[in-house]
């Protein structure tokens, strides 16, 4: 049964005791101890669902660019290896053909010092190709990185817009039930004008 105005009991201290009735239409509190509809209760919980729903879309697709990121690294480095192995292989096969030619020729006049550096010629070389694929895998992995962070920065941010939008949306649509609260908070005044006053419009207005 509805509370009638002429039950309307307000203690000493400026708090409404409704013993035991319901409040009717409430429908934006903005303080803790506020009592709010269901409706205004389901539609909090439904946003909420859908940020979080948002927020789980944003980390799958953050998951599946950083499994495409470990799979381009796998593949980068496997053709990097398979690269220096081949180098490898072949100034080893040049190194056993300059061992061979030693130990084949009986009667050579053939200059120690001059293998000795063709040697230490062809581990300089293959030093400087492994270092250089190391730099350039490096550089390609940095401008990869990058480019991945823009990428899911941006679409996390269009993601995180686009609820906010919805949200501004949905508040504003509802602005028919503040001026109904309006109205019956200023009825209540005219009844009780010496009781504490609630708050300005201003501050209600910030919950849109």
């Amino acid at each position: 049964m509805l509370l009638k105005q002429q039950q309307l009991n307000f203690t000493k201290d400026g708090s409404l005791d409704l013993e035991n009735h319901r409040i009717c239409n409430v429908s934006l509190p903005s303080e803790k101890n506020d009592v709010c509809t269901k409706y205004y209760a389901d539609v909090i919980v439904e946003n909420f669902n859908k940020k979080s729903d948002n927020l789980i879309d944003a980390l799958k697709v953050l998951n599946k660019n950083i499994a495409d990121a470990d799979r381009l690294w796998d593949n980068k480095f496997n053709s990097v290896k398979s690269n220096v192995e081949n180098q490898m292989a072949l100034k080893q096969k040049q190194i056993d053909k300059l061992a061979n030619t030693l130990s084949t020729v009986s009667n050579f006049n053939f200059d120690v010092e001059i293998l000795n550096k063709k040697v230490q010629l062809l581990i300089a070389n293959l030093d400087n190709e492994i270092n250089n694929l190391k730099t350039t895998l490096m550089g390609n992995l940095a401008d990869l990185t990058a480019k991945m962070n823009m990428h899911l920065n941006s679409e996390i941010n269009k993601r995180i817009k686009n609820t906010d939008d919805k949200w501004k949306e949905f508040l504003s649509s509802n602005g028919k039930d503040v001026d109904l609260l309006r109205e019956r908070i200023a009825k209540l005044e005219q009844l009780h004008p010496d009781r504490k006053r609630l708050k300005s419009n201003e501050e209600t207005s910030t919950l849109k």
